[in-house]
Formats: C-alpha cells, structure tokens, sequence
C-alpha cells in the first residue's frame, strides 16, 4: 500500500501551494525598489502608497527612498525601511531608516555624520563609542551594549527623530543603525 501515500503526498503538496502562493505573490507585489514620499505636510498611508489597512507595519527590505520630512528634512538613498501605521486611522505614525550591519567604528562614523546632519546630540554615542573601543583596546569589545541620540531640541510641527545604535547578532559587524522619524499619537 506504500503507493496510495503518494498520491496524498502530492495533493497535499498542490492544496499546500495552491493556499500560499497566492500569499507569497500579495507580499512581493506589495514591495517597490524605490520610493518618493512627500511626508512634509501629512504623513498617511496614502501618502506612501501603502493600502495596508489590514495590518499596521510595513517592511520593505531595500529600496532606494527619497523621502521629505516637515522641518526641511530631505533624506536619499538605499536600506531597509520600516513604516508604523493605525489601521484605524490609516495614519502612519513612524518610518524607520535600517542601515546595514557595520563595524564599531564605521556606526560611530555613520552616526556622527546623521548628528551633523539632522542636529543631534552625540553625547551618549560618544559614551558607547569610548566604551567599545575601551573594551577593544583591554582585549574584550562589549559589542552588546546599544546607544542612541535624540535632537538637541524638538521643532514644533515635524516628527521627533531617534537614531538607535543597536547590537545585530554579528560578532564582525556587530551594529546597525535604526534612524527613526515618528509623530506622536494625537487626541481624538
């Protein structure tokens, strides 16, 4: 009887591929290799071409973004992005810039040029850049340890920016960057 297995085997693989590959194709579709967004005035769904109502994070695992922010914010370039939605409100309420996993002292280089850039505080990037190298230098790299920076002061009217130094589970490359744009949740 080992051959009436067979033919379940097989129905069991097509049913399975007929219900996901519908799935797999939705989720490539729905994935651009570049985007525009103006986001300088209003910061929706329809804004970044998302019709994602029916779950609130999007993923797009590299493109290349131009992307304006209110406050005279112009960002260009290419890495993973990250958009935080109410599906409620079709209300995007952040977008996450994700660089690539980086040495140490390339994310310290990486994050002192986004400080110069948007008008950061590096104070505490600076603590973590001393500490890691300090480790470095006495044999052992604490490559856990994670930072982040905020803008000296919040300008009314654009989103709070942070930009996050964070451990990426790789020993060589052992930080990325998550730069990240978001409006606080308004009273309804």
């Amino acid at each position: 009887m080992p051959y009436r297995a067979r033919p379940l085997v097989i129905t069991f693989a097509a049913v399975s591929a007929a219900l996901l590959l519908p799935g797999y194709l939705y989720m490539a579709r729905e994935e651009p290799s570049s985007v525009k967004w103006d986001l300088s005035h209003r910061h929706t769904e329809s804004d970044v071409n998302w019709s994602g109502r029916s779950r609130s994070t999007w993923e797009i695992s590299s493109a290349e973004y131009d992307i304006t922010f209110s406050g005279g914010i112009h960002l260009t370039g290419k890495r993973m992005l990250r958009l935080d939605a109410d599906p409620d409100t079709g209300t995007v309420e952040s977008v996450h810039i994700i660089y690539p996993k980086m040495s140490t002292d390339d994310a310290y280089r990486a994050a002192k040029e986004l400080a110069k850039e948007l008008s950061m505080d590096t104070v505490n990037v600076d603590r973590w850049y001393k500490q890691r190298t300090g480790g470095r230098e006495a044999g052992h790299e604490e490559v856990v340890s994670t930072s982040g920076m905020s803008p000296a002061k919040h300008t009314p009217g654009t989103p709070y920016i942070d930009a996050s130094l964070l451990y990426s589970f790789d020993e060589e490359k052992p930080t990325f960057i998550d730069l990240s744009f978001y409006w606080p949740k308004t009273e309804k």
